[in-house]
């Protein structure tokens, strides 16, 4: 699916949304670091990894009037080495990356419209591509989420298992070639998820955060990967139907959840955008999306008392008016617009791939902002 979403998307203007009633700081102090203009392969993410010193890049690229369609590598941002060319009708729904290794998840539409879900991860060094999942989407097995992730030399992914009702997080150790249960969980009676008892993934370095679902509430958890403990979680409040996404920071304990609302006497039901901390376990709503904004991609990350991630519009008018990435402090509540972003990433400093404003599809910037204090 190109939209993780079970429940109808909600298709939402951002009519200016109050991030505890502060307005936006918009300063101008942007580096613009590398343009991009060949209209064949602009890139829709850069994933960056390294440090000043040894970096290298990620690409995924597209020609904007049709699907994310390339994958590139390089040391360098005029370094762009394509590794992979999806047909025409695949669809390179997510893709991670580290040192080692780039995997990502591929949907293939065949001729008779059946679907096939792959996810392949390819080898830096060796410089071949392996597939290590494959799965048709058919009515017996409709659904199979595209979250992935790279711990060292492990691909993590979720599996449906629909003829044993069970849902499980896979861990695939690409050295040995060889997968195993992370995580196992039964079917649920919960409408929200298609009875799935897990909906998303998110690996970071060596933490797996994940949700999980049974009939009445939605648990966080956090395992080390390595050891396979459970290190954190924590039961979110009953309204609480669906998480999206989450990203957890060690340092200050604190969740960054993008999740969805069931009505109450009390709670008006649609998206939200929350913090809770495992010490004080209360979640704190920072923001409301309106009835025509959603996250984009689903995605939303946490890094000390910084979040960021990027709204989509549903409006007519020019693309770069369409997407808006934000920064927020958790600290001071103070948060800043990048007008144009489809992704972002932090390195100390947030990193933006932006729609050109008077280009747009044409040409794509890579930017640099200083973190918001």
């Amino acid at each position: 699916m190109k939209t993780n979403k079970i429940l109808t998307i909600i298709f939402l203007l951002l009519s200016l949304v109050l991030f505890n009633s502060c307005s936006p700081n918009n300063k101008e102090n942007d580096e613009l670091i590398y343009e991009f203009t060949d209209k064949e392969q602009l890139p829709e993410r850069i994933l960056l990894t390294g440090n000043e010193e040894n970096k290298n890049y990620t690409f995924l690229l597209s020609n904007y009037t049709n699907k994310y369609n390339k994958i590139a590598f390089g040391n360098s941002l005029e370094e762009m080495n394509i590794i992979y060319t999806a047909s025409g009708d695949s669809d390179i729904e997510e893709i991670v990356n580290n040192f080692k290794y780039i995997s990502w998840f591929e949907t293939i539409k065949k001729s008779d419209e059946s679907i096939i879900n792959q996810i392949k991860v390819y080898n830096k060094e060796t410089k071949s591509i392996n597939t290590i999942f494959e799965k048709i989407a058919d009515e017996s097995s409709p659904y199979q989420f595209n979250f992935i992730g790279l711990s060292g030399n492990n691909i993590l992914y979720i599996e449906l298992d629909y003829e044993n009702s069970k849902g499980k997080i896979v861990q695939y150790n690409i050295l040995e070639d060889k997968s195993s249960v992370f995580l196992e969980l039964p079917f649920t009676n919960n409408e929200l998820t298609r009875n799935c008892p897990l909906y998303f993934i998110n690996v970071k370095d060596n933490l797996l955060i994940t949700s999980t679902i049974n009939n009445q509430t939605v648990d966080l958890r956090v395992y080390n990967i390595e050891t396979k403990e459970l290190i954190h979680t924590i039961t979110l409040p009953e309204y609480i139907g669906l998480v999206y996404y989450a990203d957890f920071d060690m340092d200050t304990k604190t969740f960054a959840i993008y999740y969805y609302k069931i009505e109450t006497n009390d709670i008006k039901s649609g998206e939200g955008v929350g913090i809770i901390n495992i010490v004080d376990n209360e979640l704190k709503e920072i923001f409301t999306p309106s009835s025509t904004t959603y996250l984009y991609h689903e995605k939303i990350s946490i890094s000390g008392n910084l979040i960021y991630f990027v709204l989509q519009k549903v409006v007519t008018g020019a693309v770069y008016d369409h997407y808006i990435g934000i920064q927020y402090n958790i600290s001071n509540h103070h948060y800043e617009e990048v007008k144009g972003a489809i992704y972002l990433e932090l390195h100390e400093e947030l990193y933006a791939v932006c729609f050109d404003k008077k280009e747009a599809i044409q040409k794509i910037n890579y930017y640099k902002y200083p973190s918001i204090k």
